[in-house]
């Protein structure tokens, strides 16, 4: 992901007058103004983010949207977590958005719709998605606050509950513990068919040497 390429884009696009069409005004309400001061704080250095707030009806989203954008146009990737109730009100607005800043969909080179995610099942019978996320070129992730853990019964298949397991595992590795901690422990009780999360895992790769 170029970083510069996406201020850069967030500079171009708050200069912007005009819609696509020319018949409207691309930004309200000093938008272009807060996109500006966005890209400047994110490009200062050791800063991870920044929050926008002022008052209902001002246009945040669309601020939002024009830092989604030039993130996905540098080759970024993006995740929104929005409340339920607003999901399809996104979806709207930013075919709304796309649709002032670059015309009809048919004239775009790249998809930029969001891919919804109401619920963990959603991610295994949803055909749209491609793994690992960052292949599906152009698209972004539109997440319900609701995601959550699967619900869970006797018989429910590995896939249901692994996932997030494996990630508690992975991040345990991470932080020091090895690979064969509790979660990990789990998953094998319950189906998992490696020995260890890590492949190249200097304690495993012991252990298998004086097994032999």
């Amino acid at each position: 992901m170029n970083w510069n390429k996406a201020f850069r884009i967030m500079n171009e696009l708050a200069d912007r007058k005009t819609s696509a069409s020319g018949n409207t005004s691309l930004w309200k309400y000093g938008q272009e103004a807060t996109i500006k001061w966005v890209a400047s704080q994110l490009s200062t250095k050791g800063r991870k983010g920044v929050l926008v707030a002022d008052e209902v009806g001002m246009g945040k989203t669309r601020v939002v949207m024009a830092a989604i954008l030039s993130v996905l146009k540098s080759g970024g990737t993006v995740a929104a977590v929005v409340p339920p109730g607003l999901l399809y009100q996104w979806e709207k607005e930013w075919d709304d958005f796309i649709k002032s800043v670059s015309g009809s969909k048919t004239r775009q080179a790249i998809d930029y719709s969001p891919m919804l995610l109401r619920s963990y099942n959603s991610l295994f019978t949803d055909s749209s998605l491609q793994y690992p996320l960052s292949t599906n070129n152009g698209k972004w992730l539109l997440l319900s606050h609701q995601f959550g853990l699967p619900m869970l019964r006797n018989q429910s298949p590995l896939y249901k509950y692994s996932l997030p397991i494996l990630a508690a595992a992975i991040r345990k590795r991470k932080d020091g513990v090895h690979q064969r901690n509790r979660f990990w422990q789990v998953l094998k009780e319950n189906g998992w068919d490696y020995d260890c999360l890590d492949e190249n895992c200097n304690t495993c790769s012991e252990r298998r040497q004086q097994s032999c």
